[in-house]
């Protein structure tokens, strides 16, 4: 599919457009069957769809992010930088967007095999000795994080879901002539006898394009799918 699609793009530049509604109508169909599957019983911070955010996932993500700051800053640190970075809307957007990602993966049939988890979990340094994969590492750290094996590769699982699925989108951009031709002809495009800052210059359009369609194609999610959050929770 994802050599389909960068076929289509090069080919035609309303290629993925065409996907992108094809896709869209499907989730006005089928939207909230996909994604977290949080229990009834646990409060509910946000609703995605009919797809729940549990107060367990925002305090988990929450917990994460704090940490990575307070390991960043260190001693500057304090709770006026936690307020100016407002981690708590920021950790239940977070979960959001992801959760909208998640359900784009499903709609596409964008899975993750257990081989494709595996080999991204034992490439993890985090979980080395000597270089090579060590399963008591890997326990003692999960626990060491409050995670259970179960959980951590779920996790896992839906970021790399979430990451595939913005791959495939990528793939289906690419620079037309005319872009490439305008490029060329701005001021501060170096000559062609720099090939190296040629190609940077080339690889800059291509990324802000590339950023362009995910943007573009997370808002239409947003328009489509109804989000509730309840902000007194956070």
């Amino acid at each position: 599919m994802l050599k389909l699609l960068r076929k289509g793009a090069i080919e035609n530049v309303w290629f993925y457009r065409i996907i992108m509604i094809v896709i869209s109508l499907a989730f006005v169909i089928t939207m909230g069957w996909w994604g977290f599957q949080g229990s009834s019983a646990q409060p509910v911070v946000a609703r995605v769809g009919d797809v729940p955010i549990t107060l367990e996932q925002y305090q988990q993500a929450y917990d994460g992010m704090y940490k990575f700051y307070r390991d960043l800053f260190k001693e500057k640190f304090n709770e006026d930088l936690v307020k100016q970075l407002d981690l708590k809307k920021t950790a239940i957007h977070n979960l959001v967007e992801k959760q909208l990602w998640l359900l784009a993966a499903q709609q596409i049939g964008v899975e993750i095999t257990d081989q494709e988890l595996s080999n991204f979990i034992v490439r993890q340094q985090a979980f080395q000795r000597e270089g090579r994969f060590d399963p008591e590492v890997y326990r003692r750290v999960l626990v060491l994080n409050r995670y259970t094996p179960e959980v951590f590769e779920r996790l896992q699982r839906d970021d790399l879901a979430v990451e595939k699925v913005k791959a495939l989108l990528k793939a289906s951009v690419t620079v037309t002539d005319i872009e490439l031709q305008e490029l060329q002809a701005q001021p501060n495009f170096p000559p062609a006898t720099a090939p190296p800052a040629n190609q940077e210059h080339l690889q800059g359009l291509l990324l802000r394009k590339q950023q362009m369609v995910l943007e573009t194609y997370l808002n239409s999610l947003r328009a489509q799918i109804p989000i509730s959050i309840d902000e007194k929770m956070l």
